[in-house]
């Protein structure tokens, strides 16, 4: 498929199946269609936001769209400017939302994991999971039209919409609707992996087990060399965040995604959405410990029955033992055996792709991202950019991955990254 255009795509559906859906519905685009629509208007300071709350906190079904996650983000990230939330209204009363931000942060152009360059652009950010409620194909034409008008008059110089589901209308409304030099532009698809604990044990068991044969040896090995100083301590209260924070730092600081930029960091904004989480209830973390030391973590928040798992990652000195790998593990079987005490009926693994993702996930969706660019001289040189380093990206990853090489070089890149980091140990077997 052709990350440009959205003709087709693949799509892992709930029941595991993969299939090739085609889109036949015609999207009406012409000028005169675009004219007469959903009309809409945009929360544009937090006086707007308090007045759309009630009807927010009635469509939203993710945790990265919560209002009280939303704002927390807002008041702890110095680079935004301010909220851009557009509601389209039926019968003159909010019917659907796509919530937003306009921020001025650096952008990284990248292939791969490497960094050719960048620049400081003013971005009109919607959230993923931010589209709320059941829109219409005409809600979408108003979101896209609006999304176009604010880049008209300059209050951004381009839009980010952050991993839509490749099956949501919105999506494929601003892939017909636009063209030229407003783009869009998509990132390839990416499979978001969820895993279902309410099938039961054996439901889970059957496909997990068959994947980590090899890795369980690993794991007898580090009970027996370390026996009887293997605990795994969970921690869902606010008391507990300075110890977790400490311990899950201590961890962090030595894996290749800190040495990427991303992943767990100690930062004010951290501290404050684990606060959040815990006074709402929804925080739940494991360390895993061995002799006393962190070695691997696992973080996220309980919200509406599913578990989100935010940060994971471990000590690599310790990567012969896969202990990221046996964390999960023995999480998993907890929750399987503790259905009705945790309300967990799944696990949502978040974005982007690692092997444990593949190993526990059980079904899920794909997701692209896409961009949409002012017309103008500054909107116009960013498209070119994206369009470049998105083209050499997937040109060099096709290359790599007929010749069997792909997984090499990510790998090598990782070790690098863990090396940067201040430690030369080996790039872990099992990767988180």
């Amino acid at each position: 498929m052709d990350p440009g255009r959205l003709n087709q795509y693949t799509r892992f559906d709930e029941s595991g199946a993969n299939g090739v859906v085609t889109y036949t519905t015609a999207l009406n685009c012409t000028n005169s269609a675009m004219e007469h629509q959903t009309p809409t208007q945009i929360a544009r300071s937090n006086e707007e936001i308090d007045a759309i709350a009630s009807i927010w906190r009635s469509l939203h079904r993710h945790q990265n769209s919560d209002l009280d996650f939303y704002r927390t983000v807002l008041a702890c990230r110095p680079e935004i400017i301010r909220p851009h939330v557009i509601v389209a209204l039926r019968g003159g009363e909010p019917h659907a939302v796509l919530v937003g931000r306009i921020e001025e942060r650096r952008i990284d152009f990248k292939v791969g994991y490497a960094n050719l360059f960048r620049s400081r652009v003013r971005v009109l950010t919607f959230v993923h999971e931010g589209l709320l409620g059941d829109p219409s194909m005409d809600d979408c034409r108003a979101f896209v039209s609006s999304i176009r008008e604010s880049l008209r008059t300059g209050e951004a110089h381009m839009a980010f919409l952050s991993h839509i589901r490749t099956d949501s209308p919105l999506l494929h409304v601003v892939d017909e609707c636009l063209s030229g030099l407003e783009g869009p532009i998509f990132t390839a698809p990416q499979l978001h992996r969820i895993a279902a604990v309410d099938h039961g044990r054996n439901g889970l068991y059957d496909h997990v087990l068959p994947k980590i044969r090899k890795t369980q040896r690993r794991w007898k090995k580090l009970l027996q060399d370390f026996a009887g100083a293997v605990r795994i301590d969970r921690f869902s209260e606010a008391s507990d965040l300075d110890e977790v924070i400490r311990d899950v730092e201590e961890v962090a600081k030595k894996t290749y995604q800190r040495g990427l930029g991303v992943g767990f960091i100690a930062n004010p904004e951290t501290r404050e959405l684990l606060k959040l989480a815990a006074r709402k209830n929804w925080l739940w973390g494991r360390i895993l410990y061995i002799a006393e030391r962190p070695i691997a973590f696992w973080i996220g928040n309980v919200y509406q029955g599913t578990l989100h798992g935010d940060f994971v990652g471990y000590d690599p000195a310790f990567s012969a033992y896969s202990p990221g790998m046996f964390l999960m593990v023995k999480t998993v079987e907890d929750l399987v055996n503790h259905i009705a005490e945790y309300g967990i009926r799944r696990v949502d693994f978040g974005l982007g792709d690692a092997s444990y993702k593949d190993v526990f996930g059980t079904s899920g969706w794909e997701e692209m991202s896409g961009y949409i660019f002012a017309r103008t001289l500054r909107g116009g040189a960013l498209m070119a950019m994206t369009a470049m380093t998105g083209r050499l990206d997937r040109g060099i990853r096709a290359a790599l991955d007929a010749g069997g090489l792909l997984p090499k070089v990510k790998k090598a890149w990782r070790k690098l990254a863990t090396r940067s980091n201040g430690t030369s140990a080996k790039t872990p077997a099992d990767t988180q």
